[in-house]
């Protein structure tokens, strides 16, 4: 199968939670996250908006601001991404797709993160493999990120699935994919 197969197969596998599904495995998944000693040890953490059925992290992003952890979410720009810092009672803006992101005012993640700081990543995605490999919708925007930050920060990366989006063996990937370092679902912790 291919990368556009697997994507399809996927998220129609997804798509099929309802509403209460996604919403009780979210809570687990977000659960074992703030039980990961990354995220105890991180500075800040970096989370996304769920769309498309995604897990929804709101739990996470709660308990961080609770717990005077910072917050960034992602804004693109073109074929870039950049994060920027969110507090609780910020307004976000529907992009293009149909995402919510943090307004251009907000703070860019280099004005409060100095190099060597500690940063979680929690990665959105479709598909997972036990590798650490990932198919998102085909931008690269993290895999770009990641590149071009990981020297900078001491960033450890979770992706955040559903069970029912682990890929029994390899997925297909390029040279420039980024393996994250474990996947999180509602059943267990894959560290990969």
């Amino acid at each position: 199968m291919n990368k556009k197969d697997i994507r399809k197969l996927f998220r129609e596998k997804r798509d099929m939670l309802s509403g209460d599904e996604t919403e009780q495995r979210s809570e687990e998944i977000c659960k074992r996250i703030l039980e990961l000693p990354e995220y105890e040890e991180a500075d800040a953490v970096l989370c996304y908006m769920a769309f498309r059925n995604e897990v929804n992290l709101k739990n996470v992003m709660l308990t961080a601001w609770l717990s005077g952890k910072k917050v960034f979410l992602p804004r693109m720009d073109g074929k870039e991404m950049e994060f920027f810092l969110v507090k609780e009672e910020d307004r976000l803006i529907l992009n293009d797709t149909g995402i919510e992101e943090p307004d251009r005012s907000a703070g860019v993640l280099s004005e409060y993160i100095y190099p060597g700081q500690k940063l979680l990543m929690i990665v959105p995605g479709v598909v997972f493999d036990r590798y650490g490999y990932r198919l998102g919708y085909g931008g690269g925007y993290y895999d770009r990120y990641l590149a071009a930050n990981r020297d900078r920060y001491e960033i450890k990366t979770a992706a955040a699935a559903f069970s029912i989006q682990l890929y029994e063996g390899r997925l297909p990937v390029e040279e420039f994919d980024a393996a994250v370092d474990m996947v999180v679902t509602e059943e267990s912790v894959i560290r990969c």
